[in-house]
């Protein structure tokens, strides 16, 4: 009986060494699982991280397109309008100059009636 239980004993011992070796490699892959996440979310963070970086620049450059482009229109629509009111004065001065040549005309032909008479 004593060796029974002496064997029992070992048995027992053995096999809990063997669980304890399990719980150990356990343990072991855990951390390793751990660390492996880790790594993972530096990645991820400085994935993220780039990713704004590089959406703020997008955004900052389609930003200043726009103003330039808003530039560019207001800019074209004041040359516009100086171009519009030069067409007006060079329109006016035109037919002034009509009106001048028609006075003209009319106060030569008045002098050569009045010559011829």
């Amino acid at each position: 009986a004593v060796e029974e239980a002496g064997r029992k004993t070992a048995a027992a011992e053995l096999l809990s060494a063997n669980y304890q070796k399990d719980a150990q490699a356990a343990l072991s892959h855990q951390k390793l699982a751990e660390d492996d996440a880790e790594v993972a979310r530096k990645h991820l963070d400085q994935m993220q991280a780039q990713w704004l970086h590089e959406r703020r620049e997008l955004e900052v450059r389609v930003e200043a397109a726009g103003k330039m482009m808003e530039g560019g229109i207001a800019e074209s629509s004041l040359q516009l309008s100086e171009y519009r009111q030069r067409m007006e004065e060079a329109t006016e001065a035109s037919a002034r100059a009509e009106h001048e040549k028609t006075t003209a005309l009319v106060a030569k032909r008045v002098l050569e009636e009045d010559v011829a008479k």
